[in-house]
């Protein structure tokens, strides 16, 4: 039971590196789904902003993932 518990851990860690980052792209994307929702005709800049969030959660997390191997 062991050995399958830290196979399915290995597997997952695949996929999701980092549970903050994978919490930060989910609650982004939601936010920017909310966002459309409630103000209507938010289509054009909604995906720059998409992609900015993201592009911020990414590059936040490259730079604490440096900082953590550095010590």
């Amino acid at each position: 039971m062991k050995s399958l518990r830290s196979a399915f851990g290995e597997a997952i860690g695949l996929f999701i590196d980092d549970g903050s980052l994978a919490g930060g792209v989910a609650a982004w994307v939601l936010m920017i789904w909310l966002l459309r929702e409630i103000l209507v005709g938010a289509g054009w800049w909604s995906a720059g902003l998409l992609f900015l969030g993201l592009a911020a959660l990414l590059l936040e997390n490259v730079i604490r993932t440096g900082r953590q191997s550095a010590k």
